[in-house]
């Protein structure tokens, strides 16, 4: 059997160097950072898949935050993978940029007669990036541990619940946490969670967890 490998993708403004945060989690392992382009989501899924390439089938653990969690499961990666931990995943993309619009009071309509749009406050707006989200649906069946806070306020914790029903996921709600896991008492609480999924061998879904 190969050796089990430990990958770490993260979030929008993280870097690969980022995997250090969860060292502890998994004693006298490594956790490889993946470093991927961030202009687009089809650069980012193509960077993730050619840095497991040549990972064995079903050899490898990964830790992804935020939208570090969508691109992964868009790449394909769930091949390689024998078991994940999704730490405030971005799970509904689509949701996220139509939240967005709202926000800045734009239609589709607009977005796509324009093709991109650059309000006052947030991010670019592109009609591209939204049709290729929808272009390409994510399928994923790795066994997953689903870790995220009462208080997000970019992922609703009613759809990250929903995700983890509809993949048969275990989720771990900490009470008061937003979306960044960042304290040191939260990144604890990531490596405690991490560590007993694994000490447990399996992940069985129970309800929410706090």
């Amino acid at each position: 059997m190969s050796e089990e490998k430990v990958f770490y993708i993260h979030g929008r403004g993280g870097r690969p160097e980022d995997a250090g945060r969860f060292a502890s989690a998994f004693p006298g392992m490594s956790v490889t950072g993946i470093r991927y382009r961030e202009n687009g989501p089809r650069e980012a899924a193509e960077d993730i898949a050619a840095a497991l390439q040549d990972v064995p089938e079903g050899s490898a653990v990964l830790v992804a935050e935020s939208i570090g969690a969508y691109f992964a499961m868009l790449s394909g990666a769930g091949k390689k993978l024998c078991s994940a931990f999704f730490v405030s995943p971005v799970v509904d993309m689509e949701a996220v940029i139509l939240a967005m619009l709202r926000r800045a009071g734009v239609s589709e309509r607009e977005l796509m007669e324009k093709g991109e749009l650059f309000p006052e406050e947030g991010e670019t707006l592109s009609w591209g990036y939204l049709s290729y989200v929808r272009e390409h649906p994510i399928s994923w069946g790795v066994p997953t541990e689903i870790i995220c806070g009462s208080e997000d306020d970019l992922v609703p914790l009613e759809t990250l619940l929903a995700c983890a029903e509809n993949h048969n996921a275990c989720r771990t709600v900490l009470e008061g946490a937003g979306h960044w896991f960042h304290t040191k008492d939260e990144l604890e609480f990531i490596s405690g969670r991490i560590k007993a999924a694994r000490q447990n061998n399996g992940y069985t879904p129970a309800g929410d967890r706090e």
